[in-house]
């Protein structure tokens, strides 16, 4: 791949906490080893109830190369009558 690429991925994570560091592994493996491209990796928590929100936080002061979204407020539609 082309050293200019780069890439971003958004996960959407849901409860995922004992998913989530082995997904993070593997991504960052083929984002550097395979393909050796600058990536930004986003995990949009969509307000888990286990402890996915501490190991987003975790895994972005481990490596500082991660982004994470909670969401506290989910978007809604009103209607018009």
């Amino acid at each position: 791949m082309n050293n200019n690429t780069e890439i971003s991925v958004v996960i959407p994570v849901y409860n995922e906490e004992g998913n989530l560091p082995e997904l993070y592994k593997f991504l960052k493996e083929v984002f550097e080893d395979k393909l050796k491209t600058i990536y930004k990796l986003i995990f949009v928590d969509d307000r888990s109830k286990d402890k996915l929100w501490q190991i987003t936080k975790n895994l972005h002061k481990k490596d500082n190369c991660d982004k994470g979204i909670k969401f506290y407020i989910l978007c809604y539609s009103k209607s018009n009558k």
